[in-house]
């Protein structure tokens, strides 16, 4: 009985099919449909004219400029207790002007914007007269006349330049 069971166990072994390694396939979901909504809008390039870029460099050097010219100025009078040239006293007010004209026009641009930056070019305008005065007090005379040939051929340079606009582009 034995050599039967064993016979049967051995034979059962034997014609029994190797195991094959189970694999377990999970279902995975479908990914969730795609929100409309949160997706960015596709960009949509427009041709816009360039807006002027509205610059505070030249103001800002010419506050430099009357700031310190005015310290300038003060120290002078202080030390020296004489009568100065009427050119001088024309340079000093030049300054009050370019300065009183940049600071107006800072502070009134929201509400005046037109106005402001026409009261900023004035200011400008001030302080570059100011500084031209300034430097040629002590020249000679040829040298004086031909530095405001060029402060005379700048000016006409900025307004052909600027007036009319169709005269170049």
């Amino acid at each position: 009985m034995d050599k039967h069971v064993l016979a049967k166990a051995g034979s059962d072994v034997e014609q029994q099919p190797p195991e094959v390694p189970v694999v377990v396939v999970v279902d995975v979901p479908p990914p969730p449909p795609v929100d409309t909504e949160l997706q960015p809008e596709p960009v949509v390039l427009i041709d816009v004219p360039p807006h002027p870029r509205h610059s505070l460099e030249l103001p800002m050097l010419v506050l430099a400029f009357c700031l310190t010219a005015a310290i300038d100025v003060a120290i002078q009078s202080v030390q020296n207790r004489k009568q100065y040239p009427l050119t001088f006293h024309l340079v000093c007010l030049m300054m009050v002007f370019a300065l009183a004209s940049i600071i107006v026009a800072k502070y009134a641009q929201q509400n005046y914007p037109n106005g402001a930056r026409v009261l900023e070019n004035v200011g400008v305008l001030f302080g570059i007269t100011s500084f031209f005065f300034a430097i040629t007090m002590s020249f000679p005379i040829w040298l004086t006349i031909i530095s405001w040939l060029i402060y005379a051929l700048s000016l006409v340079a900025i307004l052909a330049c600027n007036y009319p606009k169709s005269l170049f582009s």
